[in-house]
């Protein structure tokens, strides 16, 4: 009862847990409970995300892309690179692109925030002229374009990477002025002895165009989906449709080779990881099924159990001990 009053109203329940129910195998070797474990199948949207740089150049307050200037292309063609395959695959659908150009710290504030939104825009008009021949057009009402304030930080970066001892001058006027615009920081940098210094040496002649992506990967629900899918695509798979194809794939050989597409693309899932090694030791090998649970930073109650048993295998009953010392598994 929410309300705490002893009666019937306003009840609410909460789930705290998932159970995965492993399953006991006995090890006739050695006479051990190998905790496998078969997790419970849930479907869950696969929404994924991407982000990316390109760093550009432009003509003095001008915001048309001009590929002859710079690294342009090579940039440009990089972020098309990126998105294209994304606008091919039939699994997948593009939802969102976000492109922000950074505003530069030097001159006016709300000139430089107008000319990085344009620059913004450039690159999205760019995006959309190019990947004209994707199976899905990439269109305008896709992407937006904006543009925020690169700072000045980048600056003392700069500075202090290359060892100017003056960027502690300049950090220190950021601090004192850190709820004030870049205008107002800029004004006090530039009446510093070190100005023309970093004017000439440190301000960055590239302007960043930064953009993040967001896309889904069609779900697959059925067990006859997963199988047929994973031979074609691993790679389009989440985490719990691989476990589910590992569940359902027949023999230890099969299994194995699942489990390893699992911990290529999901290197601490703590199942795989489990159960492979729990495979390895029926194999009678139980240095790789170590080196498989020491691959995966958080240990299970499960994964603790299999480890304690690697060490049995080697009749190291000590070491053994000490890791179940303080593990209780699932009933």
């Amino acid at each position: 009862s929410k309300d705490g009053c002893g009666e019937c109203t306003g009840i609410d329940t909460v789930d705290i847990g998932l159970v995965n129910n492993p399953v006991t195998l006995i090890d006739p070797k050695k006479g051990l409970d190998l905790s496998w474990q078969d997790p419970q199948f849930v479907i869950r949207p696969k929404i994924m995300e991407g982000r990316g740089t390109a760093n550009l150049q432009f003509k003095i307050n001008q915001y048309d892309i001009d590929l002859a200037l710079g690294h342009n292309r090579e940039e440009m063609e990089k972020m098309t690179n990126t998105l294209r395959p994304i606008l091919d695959d039939t699994l997948a659908t593009l939802k969102r692109l976000a492109i922000t150009g950074l505003a530069s710290a030097d001159g006016s504030l709300a000139l430089n925030t107008r000319l990085a939104r344009n620059r913004a825009a450039s690159a999205r008009a760019w995006l959309v002229e190019h990947l004209k021949g994707t199976r899905t057009a990439l269109s305008p009402r896709m992407i937006t374009a904006d543009s925020r304030p690169e700072g000045w930080m980048p600056v003392v970066a700069a500075m202090a990477a290359d060892g100017n001892p003056d960027s502690v001058k300049v950090k220190a006027i950021l601090e004192k002025y850190a709820d004030s615009n870049d205008d107002v920081q800029e004004s006090h940098i530039r009446q510093l002895d070190c100005w023309t210094d970093i004017r000439e040496k440190y301000l960055q002649k590239d302007r960043k165009v930064e953009y993040v992506y967001n896309y889904t990967i069609r779900s697959f629900t059925t067990d006859a989906e997963l199988l047929a899918m994973y031979d074609k695509r691993p790679d389009a798979f989440n985490e719990e449709e691989l476990l589910r194809v590992a569940t359902l794939a027949e023999g230890d050989d099969r299994k194995m080779e699942v489990y390893q597409t699992i911990t290529h693309y999901f290197p601490q899932s703590q199942v795989a990881a489990n159960n492979t090694a729990v495979l390895y030791l029926r194999q009678d090998r139980p240095e790789e099924a170590r080196k498989v649970l020491e691959r995966v930073k958080d240990f299970s109650p499960e994964m603790l159990n299999t480890m304690a048993a690697t060490y049995v295998y080697r009749d190291d009953y000590e070491r053994a001990v000490e890791l179940l010392q303080d593990v209780q598994l699932p009933e």
